[in-house]
Order: C-alpha cells, then structure tokens, then sequence
C-alpha cells in the first residue's frame, strides 16, 4: 500500500519528453507526448537543489505514482493544447519515495 493512496485526488497534464535525438541545439526537447495522471498538487515553494546543483525554489510540488522525469513538462488540470505551450512547467528535480519493502512508492516532483 502506497503513503499516497487515496491522496491522488486531482488530475494533471503530463508532457513526456521523447528520446535524445529529440533535443535541440538548446538543450531542450523539441518532441512530447502528452498524457494526464492523478496526482496531489501543492503550490509551495520549497528551496531544493536543482540538476545543475544551484540552489532553487519551487513553484509547486507534486506526489504521484506515475513516472516522471526531470525535463517532462506539467500543468494542473486537464490541457486540451496539442502542443507545450508557456503555461506548461519544466519538471526541475524528481525524487523517489521508497516503501519500506525497497520498492517505489511515489515521485515527489518540484517545479
């Protein structure tokens, strides 16, 4: 039984990045594939360190069980865009929760 079981009460929009041939001369991923997942989305700004090892602060937090990575892109609620637009936010860092039995219990993931 997962610590987030019936805390999954609302839903977002996932933006899931493509492979690495799909980044451009930025750095960034030009190709996603968009989905939604049940989730618990708190806007709160935590201080947390980011993949380049600076100091940041979140936008929001998000408890989930579905797969996410740091790149993808997220918005609260259903998105009835068909592409990313700049209301999407870039995930910024992803933890995982272990369960007590060494398996993954939930993704805790900052914007």
């Amino acid at each position: 039984m997962s610590l987030i079981d019936g805390e999954e009460n609302q839903t977002a929009t996932l933006w899931k990045h493509g492979d690495i041939s799909t980044i451009d001369k930025f750095g960034k991923y030009t190709n996603h594939t968009k989905s939604t997942f049940k989730c618990r989305w708190q806007d709160v700004n935590k201080l947390f360190i980011n993949k380049e090892g600076k100091e940041t602060l979140s936008r929001s937090i998000i408890y989930t069980s579905t797969i996410i990575t740091v790149q993808d892109k997220l918005r609260k609620g259903t998105n009835t865009e068909t592409k990313v637009t700049t209301s999407d936010w870039e995930v910024q860092r992803v933890d995982i929760e272990i369960d007590d039995d060494g398996t993954v219990d939930h993704y805790k993931v900052y914007l």
